[in-house]
C-alpha cells in the first residue's frame, strides 16, 4: 500500500491544472484512493493491536507465540509487500475485506437497492451487540467511553456550565432515524434507530439475558442515565411463577450494574390489529420510552417503532 501511496502521489504532483479539464476530477479520485490506502494499513494496525493485547493475556505460550507473529504479520501487510505466503495470504485478506467494504457502503448510499441479499446476510451473519458476544460488544463499549470522552465535562453555552452525557433517547431515536439514510447494520433509510442502549431493532437473536450481559458492560455510572425497551409475549406471563422469574433478568441487570430497564407485554398481532381498528385497542397501553402512552394516542413513526422491537418468547 505503501509503494500505492508513493504512485498516486506521484500522479497528484504530474496533474497539468492549466491543460487538462478533468485533472480537478482526478486529483478527488487519487485522493479517494489514498484515503483507502491509508484505510486498509490503519485497519490491519487494529488487527496488530489486538492481536498483541490477546498475547499478553494468553497463559498457552504455543498461542501466545502464534498470536505475536500474527501481530507481526498485520504491521508487515499491506502497508508493505509481502515477504511469505503468510504474509500474501493476510494480505489479500485485508485487500478482499476492502472490496466487500466499497460494496457495503456503495449498498448503503442506494438504500441496499438491489443488494437486498447483501443486507440479510449482514442482518443475519454479523456479530451484532445484543448477544452477549464480546467482539460486538466491545465495539459497543468502545463507542459509548468515546462519547463520554468526547461530550462529558465540555463547557456549554451556561456559564461555568458543563454537558454531560446522556444515553437516555426518549423519543429522539425515531426522529434522527427519519433524517438519516441506510446504515451498514442492514437499516434502511429512515428507519428508527436504536433506542436509548437497546440493541438494534432484530439485533437481539439471544434471548433477553444476553441483552442484559451485553449492556452491563457498559459502565451505566458514567451516563446521567440508559435505557433498555424489551418485548415479551403475554403467554408468557399467564401464572404467577412467570411474573417471578421476569423478576430474575431485572435483578440481574440491576446487580451488574444496569440503570433503567422496561417492558412492553404485547405480540406484534395485537399491534397490528390496534393499528387498524383503533376503536377495538382504545386501552391499549404501551410502555415507549421513559414514559407510557395509549397506543393509539401515537403517531404512526411511534407505533411502528413499539412493532418492530424483538418480541422475546422466553425469559
Amino acid at each position: 500500500m505503501l509503494d500505492y501511496k508513493r504512485e498516486i502521489a506521484a500522479n497528484l504532483s504530474a496533474l497539468d491544472y492549466l491543460n487538462d479539464p478533468e485533472a480537478t476530477d482526478k486529483a478527488e479520485e487519487w485522493k479517494a484512493m489514498d484515503i483507502s490506502c491509508d484505510a486498509v494499513i490503519v485497519f490491519a494496525e487494529r488487527h496488530a493491536n489486538l492481536a498483541e493485547e490477546h498475547a499478553k493475556k494468553e497463559p498457552d505460550p504455543i498461542r501466545k507465540a502464534e498470536l505475536l507473529k500474527i501481530a507481526e504479520v498485520c504491521r508487515r501487510v499491506p502497508a508493505h509487500a509481502p515477504r511469505n505466503l503468510w504474509e500474501a495470504i493476510q494480505m489479500y485478506w485485508f485487500v478482499h475485506l476492502e472490496t466487500i467494504t466499497d460494496r457495503v457502503l456503495k449498498a448503503v448510499l442506494n438504500n441496499f437497492q438491489g443488494e437486498e441479499v447483501l443486507r440479510q446476510t449482514i442482518m443475519n451473519r454479523t456479530p451484532f451487540f445484543g448477544n452477549d458476544d464480546d467482539t460486538a460488544d466491545s465495539i459497543a463499549v468502545k463507542v459509548y467511553n468515546d462519547l463520554f470522552e468526547a461530550i462529558d465535562g465540555k463547557p456549554n453555552i451556561k456559564p461555568g456550565g458543563k454537558y454531560h452525557l446522556n444515553m437516555l433517547s426518549t423519543t429522539c431515536h425515531v426522529y434522527f432515524g427519519k433524517v438519516m439514510g441506510a446504515t451498514p447494520n442492514g437499516r434502511l433509510a429512515g428507519k428508527s434507530i436504536s433506542d436509548g442502549t437497546s440493541p438494534s431493532h432484530g439485533a437481539d437473536t439471544h434471548g433477553p439475558s444476553a441483552v442484559v450481559k451485553s449492556l452491563t458492560k457498559f459502565d451505566h455510572v458514567k451516563s446521567g442515565g440508559t435505557l433498555l425497551n424489551q418485548r415479551f409475549l403475554p403467554g408468557l406471563l399467564r401464572k404467577d411463577e412467570d411474573i417471578k422469574k421476569l423478576g430474575q433478568p431485572i435483578r440481574s441487570y440491576f446487580t451488574l450494574g444496569g440503570h433503567h430497564i422496561q417492558f412492553n407485554i404485547v405480540d406484534t398481532a395485537t399491534l397490528l390489529a390496534a393499528q387498524t381498528c383503533p376503536s377495538d385497542y382504545k386501552d391499549l397501553m404501551v410502555r415507549m420510552a421513559g414514559y407510557s402512552d395509549y397506543f393509539n394516542d401515537m403517531n404512526a413513526d411511534l407505533q411502528q417503532e413499539v412493532i418492530e422491537r424483538t418480541d422475546n418468547n422466553s425469559i
